[in-house]
């Protein structure tokens, strides 16, 4: 796979379905802890494409799918305050920056819907300035944007014209190809009007906000150990004059853009595998992506229950990535827990404390019975697991875990 020169990853082009559902998930991205009503959602998309190729008809068609409202504005007709407002002294005196765009007073005063930026690559730099402090800080002006108000851009090649996106900008999106319809697709939405059936998004944040605390740390530890395998590709700004600077490319941003996306996804469940592969690639650009999938499909990880109940063993001389990826995921599981939860898995947990013992992988060891000594004594356990797991505690003995053992 090819990096064209238009700044988008060479992958293959999603089908109009696919396109629909590619929103769909990043829509579905907390940007901070999905039970919390302040989180952010959405991760911000750029479906980047030629003219007249149907690109904003696939957001209002995702629009319609979820019942949302899309409001769209042009960027190539905008100006910074108009985005990033214009001072303004009120009756108190207080100093405000207020946006000229009425489209965007409204969706904040509505607290929903889909923000669509069409044709940002033709907006000027300091347009794509202003909107920057909207994608990242979801902030524009004064105006904070509420948190179920999802962001969306398209943008037109820089070979057709426009401006190519600041590196800043660039970083802060997920760059999604899209290609001309086939006849077919075509004709499904020409004359057949076959509607395209998404779940609801109150639906999707319901899976997502269910299954983060186990998908999110097992995300985030498959990521990182990545990156200690593979450290030229933890930030990889391309150079002056490489087109791709515009683009995709690996960074601390979007590594965590990454995770937030896998977590997604496996929170979802059923996403296609075209899919992940094309938000990825569209936030690590094309070389960081398919060394990061190989990585993660030869990885093969099991689940925090599998884990638990024994099915799954670590294999520390053939599979060391694996096992260091599933231990830290449980002991974030394991961490983020409720007492409730920690308490009802106590004795599998010290368990596989003593798996990762009698593998040799010690450090993990150290690193899960210290969590288990702060959350659940060894000592309150059965005395059959005591005498089960005490010795491997008593062997490491460092940081006083052994007096917890059975005092």
């Amino acid at each position: 796979m090819m990096t064209n020169s238009d700044n988008v990853p060479a992958i293959a082009p999603l089908s109009v379905a696919e396109l629909a559902m590619a929103i769909y998930v990043s829509f579905l991205v907390p940007m901070g802890d999905p039970s919390s009503d302040l989180c952010h959602w959405g991760m911000p998309l750029c479906l980047v494409g030629e003219p007249g190729i149907a690109k904003t008809a696939a957001v209002d068609i995702a629009g319609a799918a979820l019942g949302a409202p899309v409001t769209t504005e042009f960027g190539s007709i905008l100006e910074a305050p108009d985005v990033g407002g214009a001072l303004v002294v009120d009756d108190n005196f207080e100093i405000w920056r207020k946006p000229a765009l009425e489209s965007l007073k409204q969706i904040v005063q509505d607290k929903w819907g889909i923000f669509f930026l069409d044709e940002f690559g033709d907006a000027p730099p300091a347009v794509q300035a202003a909107f920057q402090g909207v994608i990242h800080k979801r902030q524009a002006g004064s105006l904070a944007i509420p948190p179920k108000v999802r962001l969306i851009l398209a943008a037109n090649p820089p070979s057709v014209g426009g401006f190519s996106f600041r590196p800043q900008a660039a970083n802060r999106l997920c760059h999604i190809p899209v290609a001309p319809p086939s006849p077919d697709e075509w004709e499904q939405w020409a004359v057949q009007q076959k509607p395209i059936i998404l779940p609801s998004l109150d639906e999707g944040e319901e899976r997502i906000i269910s299954g983060w605390k186990e998908q999110r740390p097992a995300a985030a530890a498959l990521v990182a150990k990545f990156l200690s395998n593979a450290r030229q590709y933890m930030h990889k700004l391309p150079p002056s004059g490489n087109p791709q600077r515009h683009g995709a490319w690996p960074s601390a941003r979007t590594w965590e853009f990454t995770f937030r996306v896998l977590a997604t996804i496996r929170c979802f469940g059923n996403v296609p595998q075209n899919i992940e592969d094309a938000l990825i690639y569209g936030l690590v650009g094309e070389a960081a992506a398919s060394a990061f999938q190989k990585f993660q499909r030869e990885l093969d990880l099991p689940s925090v229950e599998e884990i638990l109940s024994g099915k799954w063993r670590p294999d520390a001389q053939l599979k060391l990535d694996q096992a260091f990826v599933a231990y830290s995921t449980l002991h974030e599981w394991f961490k983020n827990s409720t007492a409730a939860e920690q308490q009802k898995n106590a004795e599998r947990y010290w368990r596989v404390v003593k798996n990762s013992h009698d593998v040799g992988m010690l450090d993990m060891t150290q690193l899960l019975a210290a969590l288990g000594m702060r959350q659940i004594r060894l000592s309150t356990m059965s005395r059959q697991l005591q005498d089960d797991v005490g010795p491997a505690i008593l062997e490491l003995g460092a940081n006083g875990l052994a007096a917890h053992v059975s005092a």
